[in-house]
């Protein structure tokens, strides 16, 4: 097939925008959820810009995008928390990537366009940002096949004496639907991470977390005690078969270690809910490699 002009639009109104979504996304993540887009949209009020293009007044494709207007920028829908950002393309018309990106060339406005999914040819060749770590479950059926598969005999006994030692200091889990409960979770989260706590630094961060309790995919808060206290929490999500491993946060002076054990918690919720993946966003945080987790490329394409 012979490549053609291809004429875009920009769309403005939330629903036409949603449509357009709806009609391309492959829903292959939480990413492609349009609930979950639209819940940071609730929020943050942006301005919509999905950039449709047209091939003899059939839409091809859409760069599902925002204006920000405190950073004078164009960026994809949901803003700088989303990952795995795509442009959506009719099958069949995959040759015609690169037009929308050249596209926003000619727009004559700053475009930071960042944690793209590397889907093809074009998107693999723009500059890496960052890496997002995913780690696959399948064939393991429990802990002990996952040690089995990635550590040597040393790694597994070092792992297995940590979790001994915690475990002789009755540390318990709750798993909690008690929405209310997310206060430990922001608390501890602030205590370990301090000023780079996300609760911290992103407005209405609180509130969203509330309201992915309500979405219609299953979410798993464990709370973490030693001696009354509560030391540690966790938040996941299970959208179809993948474990979102989305915060968790641990008070380090009480139990050493206890941030493993927080993360060997949510491997076996997952294995339990019958989920083929844990996927931990980005950022390594000096512990997604040595747990394994696959380091998945994410690109930018920016003009300044």
């Amino acid at each position: 097939m012979d490549k053609q002009v291809v004429q875009f639009r920009c769309v403005n109104d939330l629903v036409e925008a949603e449509k357009l979504w709806r009609s391309f996304s492959p829903e292959e993540t939480i990413y492609d959820d349009w609930e979950f887009r639209a819940l940071f949209q609730k929020y943050h009020q942006k301005e919509i810009r999905f950039y449709a293009g047209y091939i003899d007044g059939e839409c091809i494709g859409c760069l599902p995008l925002q204006f920000n207007e405190e950073k004078k920028w164009i960026e994809f829908f949901g803003g700088d928390y989303m990952e795995d950002n795509r442009l959506f393309l009719r099958a069949g018309y995959e040759m015609y990537h690169s037009d929308f990106y050249d596209y926003l060339k000619t727009l004559g406005e700053v475009i930071h366009l960042e944690s793209i999914r590397g889907t093809d040819a074009f998107t693999t060749a723009l500059e890496i940002q960052d890496y997002k770590y995913v780690l696959s479950l399948e064939g393991i059926t429990n802990f002990e096949d996952y040690l089995q598969k990635y550590y040597q005999s040393h790694g597994r006994k070092k792992l297995k004496k940590k979790f001994k030692n915690i475990d002789e200091l009755h540390v318990s889990v709750e798993q909690t639907q008690v929405v209310a409960d997310l206060e430990t979770l922001f608390a501890l989260n602030i205590k370990q991470f301090e000023d780079h706590s996300s609760f911290n630094d992103r407005p209405f961060h609180r509130e969203i977390f509330y309201d992915l309790c309500t979405m219609q995919y299953p979410f798993f808060l464990n709370i973490f005690s030693c001696d009354g206290k509560k030391i540690g929490a966790s938040f996941t999500l299970l959208y179809k078969n993948t474990m979102e491993y989305f915060s968790s946060g641990v008070d380090r002076d009480v139990v050493e270690g206890l941030g493993d054990y927080v993360t060997k918690t949510v491997f076996e919720d997952a294995l339990q809910n019958g989920a083929t993946h844990i996927d931990a966003f980005m950022g390594n945080y000096g512990w997604k490699e040595r747990w394994h987790f696959t380091a998945i490329p994410q690109y930018k394409f920016i003009i300044e």
